[in-house]
C-alpha cells in the first residue's frame, strides 16, 4: 500500500512538473501561429488548402474535423499540450517495461524536462502527435503497438526509418507498423510542394527534434541499453541451460507413514 502511494505521489509530481514546463516556462498565452503551423490553423478554421509536404493531408483532415466542433485556436494548442503530457507517461511506460521501473521514471523525467519536447507540446505542427503515437506503440508492444506505429508514420512518414530502433524497444511485431509510411507516400507524391519529398526528407532527418525521443541522443542511449540488456539475458539463459543439462538429477523421494509419523526415504 505504501509503495502504491509513493508511486501515485511521484506520478502527480511528475505531471505537475510536465505541465509547468509546457504551460508556464513556455507561456501558451504568447503562442503565435506562424509558418507552416499557420496553414494548419487556416485548415482548422475552414479554409481549403492543398496538401503538401508542409501540410500533411492526414493531419489536415483531423484538424478540419476538429474545426467542425470549435473555431477557437486554443483547441489546437490544448490538444498539443495534452498530447505532450501523455507522451511523458507513455515514454516512461515504454522504458519501464523494457528496462525496469527505475529506468521508466528516469525516462519520464527526461521527457518532462526536455526543451524540444516542451516546445512541440505547444505547437499544432505535425510533430507532437506522431511522436506520442510512436511512444504509445513502444509502450503497447507487440501487434497492439503496430497500428499506433503505422498511424505515427501516416502523420510523419520519416518515422518509418526508426523501425530498427522500434524493433529493439518494442519487438519486431510493433516495428512492422512502419509499413504505415507507405500509405503516406502516395499522398505526398500527389500533393503540390515547393520541393520534392525526396529533397525534403533528407533535410528533416538532420533535425532530430522532428523524429522525437527515439531519434535523439537520449533515445539512442535507451536503445543501446535495451540491446545490451537483451544480450545479457540471452547469455544468462544459455548458461542456465548448459548448467541444467550437465547437473545430475536429484534422487526422487517418496513419502510414507510409520506409527503416525511422516517419514521420507530415497527411492533407489
Amino acid at each position: 500500500m505504501r509503495a502504491k502511494l509513493l508511486r501515485l505521489t511521484a506520478a502527480a509530481a511528475l505531471a505537475a512538473l510536465s505541465l509547468w514546463v509546457r504551460a508556464g516556462w513556455i507561456p501558451l498565452a504568447r503562442h503565435r501561429f506562424d509558418g507552416h503551423e499557420r496553414n494548419y490553423l487556416r485548415v482548422f478554421l475552414g479554409e481549403e488548402l492543398p496538401g503538401s509536404t508542409r501540410l500533411y493531408p492526414s493531419l489536415s483532415a483531423l484538424y478540419r474535423l476538429l474545426g467542425t466542433l470549435s473555431h477557437d485556436p486554443r483547441t489546437l494548442t490544448g490538444l498539443a499540450l495534452a498530447l505532450g503530457l501523455l507522451a511523458v507517461g507513455l515514454g516512461g511506460l515504454a522504458a519501464g517495461r523494457r528496462l525496469g521501473e527505475r529506468a521508466g521514471w528516469i525516462t519520464a523525467l527526461l521527457l518532462a524536462t526536455s526543451p524540444a519536447q516542451a516546445f512541440w507540446s505547444s505547437s499544432a505542427y505535425n510533430v507532437i502527435l506522431p511522436q506520442t503515437l510512436l511512444l504509445g506503440a513502444c509502450a503497447a508492444r507487440g501487434w497492439w503497438g503496430a497500428p499506433l506505429y503505422a498511424a505515427a508514420c501516416l502523420f510523419r512518414v520519416e518515422l518509418a526509418l526508426l523501425a530498427p530502433a522500434v524493433g529493439l524497444v518494442a519487438g519486431w511485431r510493433t516495428a512492422a507498423g512502419a509499413l504505415g509510411g507507405l500509405l503516406a507516400l502516395p499522398l505526398l507524391a500527389t500533393a503540390p510542394a515547393l520541393y520534392s519529398p525526396l529533397e525534403v526528407l533528407p533535410v528533416n532527418l538532420l533535425l532530430p527534434d522532428f523524429l522525437g525521443p527515439l531519434g535523439s541522443p537520449t533515445g539512442l542511449l535507451l536503445i543501446a541499453a535495451t540491446s545490451s540488456r537483451r544480450r545479457g539475458r540471452g547469455a544468462s539463459r544459455s548458461r542456465q541451460s548448459r548448467t541444467r543439462r550437465g547437473a545430475p538429477r536429484p534422487p526422487r523421494r517418496s513419502a510414507g507413514r510409520c506409527g503416525g509419523l511422516r517419514w521420507r526415504r530415497s527411492a533407489a
